[in-house]
């Protein structure tokens, strides 16, 4: 069976957030797995069954949080990069021209996972108009 990729800008700007949060959920599987073999070059499937080979190619700064990214060319022809921040698992898909074409974060999980074993969550409600 023959794949088309041609798409149109739509179809690509809708695929972007589902490849991202793909990509995120693999690369975060395999830092929670201790796998470092596995994050040099990632071997992920998507939600679809669609396999996609990750190439690593250097390390990016962190707009969030400053801490290095791992940087991965996505064996796919529209030529996306994968940038993965381990310290607060984002991940940012640019296309092959340098824009960011999807966004994907599980910052809550890491910030939760990372509390201390004692530690007790609480929330905040905002205060509503007062009556009197």
């Amino acid at each position: 069976m023959l794949l088309s990729h041609a798409h149109s800008e739509d179809d690509r700007a809708g695929r972007g957030p589902t490849l991202a949060n793909a990509l995120l959920d693999g690369l975060v599987d395999l830092w929670l797995r201790r796998d470092v073999e596995g994050l040099r070059r990632p071997r992920l499937t998507t939600a679809a069954g669609s396999p996609l080979h990750l190439h690593g190619e250097g390390i990016s700064a962190c707009p969030l949080c400053g801490g290095p990214r791992r940087v991965y060319r996505i064996s796919r022809p529209a030529g996306e990069r994968g940038h993965f921040c381990t310290h607060c698992w984002q991940l940012d898909l640019v296309d092959a021209d340098g824009r960011q074409c999807g966004h994907a974060t599980r910052r809550l999980e890491k910030f939760v996972r990372e509390l201390p074993p004692a530690a007790r969550l609480s929330s905040l409600a905002a205060a509503g108009p007062s009556d009197g």
